[in-house]
């Protein structure tokens, strides 16, 4: 009937209770800090699943869906109207065949809302919240910062007091809007023919509810606005751009976070 190839990353899941993740490159013991971590657990995407789809086009690796939804990425809706999506179309600007048209940059601030003092922030960069005050962040070990566990463990006193880099190849200053950062194939999202979840979707890792893996850490008592009383998942320098946050069942002691998700149909 049409082309179909499955999906090439690992299966994405909420980092579990008792899982041990590497202190990778010096950003500490936690599960998504450097593009090299492979523990299980995390978010799978091109930047540290060695880029599958490399060669990929849509009518290769789709056609299957095409049939029905035709070949125009940039609008592909099941049904038009029903407002599934966080913001705009995301398959726009992360699935194979689209242009990046529907583009948006998530980080001024992540939500794309602007202001860059309200919503999630890539590490500490330049974040407001809490008063910064010259504070290192929350997980250096300098006698500046929080010393929050896990701990980075480099000990450099510059790290990461506004820190603006990373492994993941984002521009963290909101300067850039980047085109095509991910190049999903529809199998890394849908399953082709029957799914628990509507839409025949089969993943749903940034909904920080199912984090359970933060439960043996302490939650933040910095006083800020976005980060007081929350678990590390929900924390403003957590690496889950696109995070739902959420408030832990199995954990009594936090509460929801900051950030919108990125659709309305995979939280549960």
């Amino acid at each position: 009937r049409g082309t179909w190839m499955g999906n090439p990353y690992k299966e994405d899941g909420a980092p579990q209770s008792g899982t041990n993740y590497p202190n990778n490159n010096n950003w500490g013991r936690v599960p998504r800090a450097s593009t090299t971590t492979t523990t299980m657990g995390g978010y799978w995407i091109d930047q540290n699943s060695g880029n599958p789809t490399a060669g990929w086009t849509l009518s290769s690796s789709a056609g299957l869906c095409t049939l029905c939804h035709g070949t125009n990425v940039d609008s592909m809706d099941k049904k038009t109207g029903e407002g599934l999506w966080v913001g705009t179309n995301g398959h726009s600007n992360a699935v194979i065949g689209g242009s990046g048209s529907a583009k948006a940059n998530i980080f001024d601030a992540r939500g794309g809302t602007g202001g860059r003092t309200n919503n999630p922030y890539q590490h500490f960069n330049g974040f407001s919240d809490p008063a910064d005050n010259g504070k290192y962040g929350f997980r250096t070990p300098n006698s500046r910062g929080w010393r929050y566990s896990p701990l980075l463990t480099d000990g450099a006193s510059t790290r990461p007091r506004k820190y603006n880099s990373d492994e993941w190849g984002v521009d963290e200053s909101g300067a850039t809007t980047q085109t095509q950062y991910h190049k999903f194939s529809c199998s890394k999202c849908h399953n082709p023919h029957a799914s628990r979840l509507p839409k025949l979707m089969q993943t749903n890792c940034l909904d920080t509810k199912h984090n359970t893996w933060d439960n043996g850490f302490q939650v933040n008592g910095s006083g800020g606005s976005n980060n007081n009383g929350r678990s590390i998942s929900n924390w403003t320098s957590a690496q889950n751009c696109h995070r739902l946050g959420g408030n832990d069942p199995s954990d009594t002691r936090d509460s929801a976070g900051v950030g919108n998700g990125w659709n309305k149909v995979t939280p549960w």
